[in-house]
């Protein structure tokens, strides 16, 4: 639970490792009011430590990238069964972010 909120209040340019096969019910966060995954700073890194194992399922949307944000990547997750859509951007221009070995 920590993680949506430390990413949440985040500054720019800070890493956020998940364990590997870390698994994250999107709904049950939701629930909680944590989700989704909002990302509004730049510089920021979301990995998994083994990529490909780690899981964010269910909920409305996985990830929101918000503002004007560079430099950001999420890298080696996996991401499933989002209601609306996996991924929601609500940017100002110029912004960039990169998904790299992630799966749908």
């Amino acid at each position: 639970e920590t993680f949506f909120t430390d990413v949440l209040d985040s500054m720019s340019d800070e890493v956020f490792t998940l364990c590997e096969g870390l698994s994250i019910d999107m709904e049950e966060m939701e629930s909680k009011g944590l989700a989704p995954l909002i990302i509004k700073e730049s510089g920021i890194t979301i990995e998994c430590a083994a990529p490909g194992t780690c899981l964010l399922y269910g909920g409305s949307s996985h990830i929101v990238l918000s503002g004007s944000i560079q430099d950001v990547a999420v890298t080696g997750l996996t991401l499933m069964d989002a209601s609306e859509s996996s991924i929601v951007g609500t940017l100002e221009m110029p912004s960039s972010a990169e998904f790299e070995l992630c799966d749908w």
